[in-house]
């Protein structure tokens, strides 16, 4: 529970825990509405956000999450790229999450993601 301070009013939010295994459903409906991509890799010739935006743009991609592997470091360039996009969110395998799915458009997976998000949510 989160407090916000509106002026003298004083209200409270209440975070919604969201069971981890929705993350599933989230990836198969996004699978079947067609928002979801699955590519190799991240890696860019020249992290220019510039070249970045113009190649998202054009894929239909600019609002999307995604989503690589277990740490961030496996894809500096595209991280460095993407930080000025404000629609393209880039979390790591362990940070991804059902609210970050559902703030996106699109969901953009890469293959080491997928391997991770299959460990870590069919070992349950």
């Amino acid at each position: 529970m989160r407090s916000v301070l509106s002026g003298k009013v004083k209200f409270f939010i209440h975070v919604k825990f969201i069971p981890e295994n929705d993350i599933f459903f989230l990836i198969s409906s996004q699978l079947l509405e067609g928002r979801l991509t699955v590519v190799d890799n991240l890696s860019l010739a020249d992290p220019k956000t510039k070249l970045l935006h113009a190649r998202l743009e054009e894929l239909g991609l600019l609002n999307s999450l995604v989503v690589d592997g277990e740490e961030f470091h496996e894809a500096p360039d595209f991280l460095r790229a993407c930080k000025n996009i404000p629609w393209v969110q880039l979390v790591s395998g362990l940070r991804a999450n059902t609210l970050d799915i559902l703030r996106r458009e699109n969901l953009v997976l890469t293959k080491r993601a997928v391997a991770h998000l299959e460990d870590r949510l069919l070992a349950k």
